[in-house]
């Protein structure tokens, strides 16, 4: 299993693999967290499904607020409501009438979260230093493959 015979051949079902397996996840993973387009373009189907939502508010009213929710408005009904262009997070469960979301429980981002990003440049440098260091103590020679005929 672990010699050089029918290398490429592992390596094309490894690859494989990892791409069923890939293809997968992203069919499961929007089941369980589905688009904002799909869940207002399709309320009836997605009624009564427990959402998580978050963004920026845009407008308030006596019965909630409206925010910005993968860049599309989506109306959420709570007794109590933030200030206008805060970020929030949202749980609550969708309903077909509107469609809105009738939020079980929201909070704010802390102003921390503004920082994410460089948190996450900071591991992809992280990343790449690891690449550039295995691929420079460790070099890929087909010619090695070759050697079973010696």
């Amino acid at each position: 299993m672990f010699r050089n015979s029918f290398y490429g051949w592992k390596l094309g079902a490894a690859l494989a693999l990892a791409a069923a397996m890939t293809a997968t996840s992203a069919w499961r993973g929007e089941s369980i967290h589905p688009p904002a387009w799909r869940c207002l373009a399709e309320p009836e189907r997605w009624h009564g499904a427990e959402l998580r939502a978050s963004g920026p508010v845009l407008s308030l009213d006596r019965d909630g607020f409206v925010i910005l929710w993968q860049q599309v408005p989506l109306r959420v009904l709570a007794p109590s409501a933030p200030a206008k262009g805060e970020e929030v997070e949202i749980v609550g469960v969708l309903e077909r009438d509107g469609p809105c979301l009738r939020a079980r429980d929201w909070r704010r981002f802390p102003p921390r979260a503004r920082y994410r990003w460089i948190w996450e440049w900071v591991s992809l440098l992280v990343l790449a230093l690891i690449l550039v260091n295995f691929l420079r103590h460790f070099a890929f020679r087909p010619e090695a493959v070759r050697l079973k005929g010696r």
